[in-house]
């Protein structure tokens, strides 16, 4: 049954569902009933505390300290003034008890959020959301660019403004607006570097992954598209983007801030392959393979593995027929590989939707199969606050069997089948399924 719905119709109930909830989130936020980014919801203070002891005071005349919670934009504003005031920038051991976020990003982010900082918190929140909608919009546009030349059916003009606009809704993107999270930001890099990659200027394509690592190390994935020889040069001016702002931050901020970041990341990477089990306990969370314990690392290997075949069908062929499959494949390891990948991090998977649904479009048996995957992708933060949200709290039937739902809730989170709809989708497409079935259709 489902087969039979036309593909004009799933694109329409996609757009539809992604208007419908950024319509509700702003009514929401116009009621007060989100939390909003007037003044009165804020907590300023004057000292910072550091879990050794330590402590980083601004003068009174400057700009304080901002508290926000569950926000994580304070810990951007408050980098700055903190570096600004003679403090640290990155803040490790940041006791985080009186909701201080930890800045743990490159020295050179610095940068960025400086600009936006200068007017005080409230304006900066403000600056900062309207940039991520804008990198949103921008970076679904460039997505569009880079692929209607390399698909049977076109895309008008007007077909890119609404798919544009539609995906500033979807659900989280919408998370990460409210929060003031990067993602948005890292989701127009990586399309811009895949529209840079379509149309051959890879030297553009490789700074611009750079720069998304500066923010998110874990960015550099799609890195393995220049793994080819007439491609190398993506892989060389990473290489060099990276380096080139790496000494500028140890000019501008000494070789101890950088050791720090470097320390950090290093004792993240480190507790990736030690994480424990952990309670799905709010719409960010997304608990892909933690909650099967200790046969978590072996199940990454294991489906790591197709993975890493379509990488070696693409560099085994001569042209760029397996680019697409390859780049969704690079996005997908991110949340295979790493266990601490949440719902904050899931809009780095919507170029891969989007990239390889146009391909599906004209395939009007299947095209079904990546719609249900947009659609359990954008109910996933919705779905969460349902049930360890607002719902844990004002729903009785809900908060009173909180255990249950603790003990469910891996199975029923919306994320999880639909980032395994997209790992089926991205290995059938790229040819793996012939190795089984050889008769198989594929994009």
């Amino acid at each position: 049954m489902i087969k039979q719905v036309t593909r004009g119709k799933i694109v329409t109930i996609c757009v539809a569902s992604a208007f419908l909830l950024m319509v509700v989130t702003a009514g929401l936020g116009a009621a007060g009933v989100l939390q909003t980014t007037e003044q009165g919801d804020i907590k300023y203070i004057s000292t910072e505390k550091f879990a050794d002891g330590t402590s980083t005071t601004i003068p009174p005349e400057d700009y304080q300290f901002a508290i926000e919670s569950p926000t994580d934009a304070n810990a951007f504003y408050n980098a700055v003034i903190r570096a600004n005031n003679g403090g640290p920038l990155i803040n490790s051991g940041i006791s985080e008890t009186e909701g201080i976020m930890a800045f743990h990003y490159h020295p050179m982010t610095y940068y960025f959020y400086l600009p936006l900082s200068i007017f005080g918190y409230v304006p900066f929140k403000i600056l900062l959301l309207i940039i991520s909608i804008i990198s949103v919009i921008a970076g679904t546009t460039f997505l569009l660019l880079a692929e209607r030349e390399h698909i049977e059916e076109g895309i008008t003009r007007k077909e890119m403004f609404i798919l544009a606009v539609a995906s500033v809704g979807v659900g989280p993107v919408l998370s990460n607006l409210k929060t003031g999270q990067t993602s948005p930001v890292l989701y127009f890099l990586l399309s811009l570097f895949w529209w840079g990659y379509r149309h051959k200027k890879l030297k553009l394509s490789g700074s611009v992954l750079a720069t998304g690592v500066f923010f998110k190390p874990y960015v550099l994935a799609p890195i393995a598209l220049g793994m080819k020889k007439e491609k190398l040069g993506l892989i060389v001016s990473s290489i060099f983007t990276y380096l080139i702002g790496t000494l500028l931050a140890i000019a501008l901020f000494g070789g101890d801030e950088l050791y720090t970041y470097f320390n950090v990341i290093a004792t993240e990477l480190v507790g990736e392959t030690t994480k424990s089990p952990h309670y799905i306990t709010s719409a960010s969370n997304l608990s892909l393979l933690n909650w099967t314990a200790g046969l978590a690392p072996y199940l990454r290997i294991i489906l790591f593995l197709p993975l890493f075949y379509i990488g070696v069908r693409y560099l085994s062929d001569r042209d760029t027929k397996y680019s697409p499959q390859l780049f969704s494949a690079t996005l997908l390891s991110i949340f295979i590989l790493l266990s601490d990948t949440s719902a904050i991090d899931m809009p780095l998977l919507l170029p891969a939707i989007i990239v390889i649904g146009l391909h599906m479009y004209s395939e009007s048996e299947r095209f079904w199969m990546i719609g249900i995957v947009f659609v359990l992708f954008h109910i996933h933060p919705l779905s969460l606050e349902i049930l360890v949200g607002f719902g844990s709290r004002y729903v009785p039937l809900i908060s009173s069997n909180q255990s249950i739902v603790q003990t469910f809730i891996p199975v029923l989170q919306p994320g999880l089948y639909s980032i395994f709809g997209l790992y089926y989708i991205t290995l059938s497409s790229a040819d793996l399924a012939r190795v089984v079935n050889p008769s198989i259709d594929t994009i």
